[in-house]
């Protein structure tokens, strides 16, 4: 199980960028563990392809603001560098999600 460091900010989580544009690995997962004062813990999972699906459906409007775009508008759009991650909109469908895990492990 490989660790990517993250920064969480209130909009965007900051995932190296290998990750998200990296070769794709069918057994590899994000998990996003939400840590809030007197709340249970929230986990979001993602499998590699979802992550990367979702970091390429996000583009940066004319203010520098990470938005979503639909499926097929990205490209050509800048990416701000510095800035890969996802947007919190991004996996809130995939809160407990474990069934996405292999069932031999």
């Amino acid at each position: 199980m490989a660790r990517i460091p993250s920064i969480i900010e209130s909009t965007l989580i900051f995932i190296q960028k290998h990750f998200l544009e990296g070769t794709l690995e069918p057994n590899l997962f994000l998990v996003i563990v939400l840590l809030e004062d007197n709340k249970p813990f929230q986990f979001f999972i993602l499998t590699h392809e979802e992550a990367q699906e979702a970091w390429r459906a996000i583009a940066y409007d004319s203010t520098g603001s990470p938005v979503l775009v639909k499926r097929g508008q990205r490209k050509g759009l800048p990416i701000k560098e510095g800035c890969e991650g996802l947007l919190w909109g991004s996996f809130k469908n995939h809160e407990n999600r474990w069934d996405k895990f292999p069932k031999n492990m």
